[in-house]
């Protein structure tokens, strides 16, 4: 098994200079001969007993039983990667606050909530967004799109991304920028591969296949299942298999996230849990408490007040935080009133600061408070997001815990 020098726990700079030379591989020390050993010293600027040092560390780790996925990091390693603040914007200016500046490489984040709120719509414009150039504050990535629901829609994809090249071209005007390669429309379809997954056993072998593939499509930045409950949550009559299993694939995407410096975005559903009377249920996302520990940023989208509200109230870096959002025809957006008199030109338009705020509490919701939300979620259309309201499907609630 050849396995990367990227699972020996060597100082940044060596590995650095290391993989420069070509040395990717453990198996590539194995049989170096002294002059070799000698040329590479010279070009570490290193000496050789220095050298040979670094090399029977490496070697140590030839007979290691690692897993292919499994990687070592330094802390300097990660504190490096923290400081370099890549992200993918949301569109919203305030969900990207939320989110410490948008979606984070190198982390997986959840983003919950019911039917209809907006959690595949804020995949599809992740998938559009990580696509914006780099002289333009973007990635300049490529996207892979996990779909276990049959969710992904061709043509709302278009939409969104139409609406983000007529804004990158009216930003470029406004700011005398330089003109940077055209990023035509089917470019950005390209950028977009979709593995359409029907069972938990086809995610599984996606996700095994995941580090060959971003090995010949090393531009991808962003991952994204849509969404991840469905493939298990009934498939499993034994719920710590499935726990199991869930943690294996996590794991492993975790991994690949932070080895391939991309993001990985999971959209699950939600469920109510009641409390030991069985009264007082309240919104939480599905796949139990177990599953939660594996994501480091978690995020609940809800209604309130009719207005479309995200929850942090998982992450590494912040408190429980909560911002409204909104959902046009041009993608995810900041919330603005409709008796504003501000015009909406993008996600760099903010709120007024005494705009008053949803409280946190507030996402604890009665069974009582969302009786009323619709139960088909194929009557939501796109010509009309204003009247688009979250969805609960009860009969799925009640079997989870």
């Amino acid at each position: 098994m050849d396995r990367d020098i990227g699972q020996v726990p060597l100082e940044p700079a060596i590995r650095t200079k290391l993989l420069k030379l070509g040395y990717g591989k453990i198996d590539s020390f194995t049989d170096l001969a002294d002059a070799e050993i000698l040329a590479l010293s010279a070009k570490l600027q290193m000496s050789l007993d220095e050298t040979k040092s670094i090399i029977e560390q490496i070697r140590s780790y030839r007979g290691s039983v690692l897993p292919d996925y499994v990687s070592v990091l330094r802390g300097m390693d990660l504190l490096l990667k923290s400081q370099s603040n890549l992200s993918i914007t949301t569109g919203s200016t305030r969900l990207d606050d939320l989110l410490d500046g948008g979606i984070q490489i190198g982390q997986l984040t959840e983003i919950s909530g019911a039917p209809g709120i907006g959690k595949t719509q804020l995949c599809f414009q992740l998938c559009v967004n990580v696509q914006i150039p780099k002289v333009l504050n973007g990635l300049e990535g490529g996207a892979v799109f996990i779909d276990t629901d049959g969710s992904f829609v061709e043509k709302r994809v278009t939409e969104m991304a139409l609406a983000m090249l007529e804004e990158l071209n009216r930003d470029q005007t406004e700011n005398c920028a330089a003109p940077p390669e055209e990023l035509p429309l089917e470019r950005i379809l390209d950028n977009i591969t979709i593995f359409r997954c029907r069972d938990y056993r086809e995610v599984i072998k996606t996700v095994n296949v995941l580090p060959a593939f971003l090995k010949y499509n090393q531009h991808v930045r962003l991952i994204v299942m849509d969404s991840v409950v469905s493939p298990f949550r009934y498939a499993f009559e034994d719920m710590a298999e499935r726990s199991k299993v869930l943690n294996s694939v996590t794991q492993k995407l975790i991994s690949i996230a932070t080895t391939n410096q991309l993001a990985v975005v999971l959209a699950n559903q939600v469920t109510t849990k009641f409390g030991p009377s069985g009264e007082d249920g309240h919104i939480v996302p599905a796949l139990g408490a177990s599953w939660g520990h594996s994501c480091g940023t978690r995020v609940i989208l809800f209604l309130k007040d009719n207005i479309r509200t995200a929850l942090l109230f998982k992450s590494p870096t912040k408190g429980e935080t909560l911002v409204p959002f909104s959902v046009t025809p041009a993608g995810i957006k900041d919330y603005l009133p409709k008796n504003s008199s501000m015009v909406s030109s993008g996600p760099k338009k903010r709120l007024h600061e005494d705009e008053p705020m949803p409280e946190a509490g507030d996402i604890v919701a009665s069974l009582a408070d969302i009786s009323h939300l619709a139960e088909d979620e194929d009557q939501i259309t796109f010509e009309d997001f204003d009247a688009m309201e979250a969805v609960v499907d009860f009969e799925e609630q009640r079997d989870e815990v």
